[in-house]
């Protein structure tokens, strides 16, 4: 979505460089490219008011469309609230990775009473967990992600650490056996210089003629 955020201001005529800002305060979709002079970085705030407009105006719409085909359907007016129902998805993705019940209320930034005067975990505790029994939420992520590719690609690394781990059993297996294959060899060769050794002996000469 960056590249096409970037490739859309290069057709609005606007010259890209490293120096150029990702979000800038100033921007004209019939003149993408604003003065040197005026052009300054996107506040936080108005970033994050962008997020809210966006997200509201995509809830109105979702809204309005599952109104229309309801009505098209002849069926009452029901379904889930978008923002409710994103919060509902996040809330039961982590709680199903088993992350910490409590981290997962105080992701979703509600009031859990006195818990929030004597439970203050680190941000680093909301992320990692404290172990293996408290889990945060990077425990969650992989069920969080639409996008297949996290999947994909945390499925390569499990199969890619297994081979690694299969190639290093079976190279200490190799090395075992050549280990074994030596002393079997070094067992022959000792056997053989005595056998050797007893042939050119006088004892075992006069034995042999003696019959």
């Amino acid at each position: 979505m960056i590249d096409q955020y970037l490739d859309f201001r290069k057709r609005m005529g606007e010259k890209l460089t490293p120096d150029s800002l990702l979000f800038r305060h100033e921007f004209n979709r019939l003149q993408a490219r604003a003065p040197p002079s005026t052009e300054r970085p996107l506040e936080r705030s108005a970033l994050f008011a962008t997020i809210t407009r966006l997200s509201f105006e995509l809830a109105r719409k979702e809204e309005q469309h599952l109104l229309e085909g309801q009505l098209r359907k002849g069926q009452p007016r029901s379904g889930v609230k978008v923002l409710h129902g994103f919060r509902k998805y996040f809330a039961t993705c982590l709680e199903t990775e088993g992350v910490n019940p409590v981290y997962v209320e105080l992701l979703l930034g509600h009031d859990m009473g006195l818990k929030n005067v004597y439970s203050k975990p680190t941000a680093t505790q909301l992320l990692e967990g404290n172990g293996d029994k408290v889990l945060g939420y990077i425990y969650g992520i992989n069920a969080l992600t639409i996008n297949e590719e996290n999947r994909l690609r945390k499925q390569v690394a499990e199969q890619e650490h297994t081979i690694k781990v299969q190639l290093a059993e079976s190279n200490q297996q190799v090395l075992e056996l050549k280990k074994q294959i030596e002393r079997i060899q070094n067992v022959i060769v000792n056997d053989q210089a005595q056998v050797r050794d007893i042939r050119a002996s006088p004892n075992f000469k006069n034995k042999i003629m003696k019959g």
